[in-house]
């Protein structure tokens, strides 16, 4: 009979283990969007490795309540580290999200799925809880490089697309991406608005508008 009881209690133990589990209040999600983003694009053949550094602005009185804020940035991408106002943050890999923990609900459920190939990056409230006014917000990383290509001419160019999420972008919402790729003189920007030459080194600048839907190519061309 006690070997009975305590069969119970265990089971009983367990059981409102589970129900506070379950009864937990769930975690809030809101998505970190900003209207402009500064892209900072260096490559390395020898490494073969395209290097990113991406900052944006976001007031935190614009920010909603919430445990995490989040972005989507692509698998490719290895994070090194992110920094708010000059100030490294941890930051978290979140998957098994459900669209209804985001505020608002968030549209792009395909974007959730774990088999995406993009990562949810978050940032804990309390890591963010004593950075007031103006948040900026630096993620530095790296991709491996992609498989070069060839036009009708037969030039070679390496091409990145900004629907794949090679940076944070807005999946609803349009934002001014600003570009600017330090590559050696052997490699020309695309549409480029401007550049800069210095010694062997050439800094190709443009500017797009990066809307919902419609993707815009970065596309550096080689010249040799």
């Amino acid at each position: 009979m006690k070997k009975l009881n305590m069969i119970l209690g265990l089971i009983l133990i367990v059981c409102g283990v589970q129900y506070a589990t379950a009864d937990e209040k769930p975690y809030r999600f809101v998505r970190l969007e900003a209207d402009t983003y500064d892209l900072n694009l260096s490559l390395s053949t020898v490494a073969n490795r395209l290097y990113a550094n991406c900052t944006f602005t976001i007031a935190s009185s614009e920010l909603p309540e919430a445990d995490y804020y989040s972005f989507f940035i692509h698998k490719r991408a290895y994070l090194e580290k992110v920094k708010v106002n000059g100030k490294f943050v941890p930051y978290h890999y979140t998957k098994d999200l459900d669209p209804r923990l985001f505020e608002p609900e968030f549209k792009h459920c395909e974007l959730l799925d774990n088999d995406t190939p993009v990562y949810c990056i978050s940032i804990a409230k309390e890591d963010l809880a004593e950075l007031k006014g103006e948040l900026s917000f630096s993620l530095d990383y790296r991709m491996l490089l992609p498989a070069p290509e060839k036009d009708d001419t037969g030039q070679e160019f390496f091409s990145w697309d900004t629907e794949e999420y090679i940076y944070p972008k807005n999946p609803d919402k349009a934002a001014t991406l600003r570009i600017s790729f330090l590559s050696t003189l052997y490699y020309k920007m695309e549409n480029a608005d401007g550049e800069k030459l210095e010694g062997n080194l050439r800094t190709s600048r443009r500017e797009v508008y990066d809307e919902p839907g419609k993707s815009q190519e970065i596309k550096l061309y080689s010249v040799r």
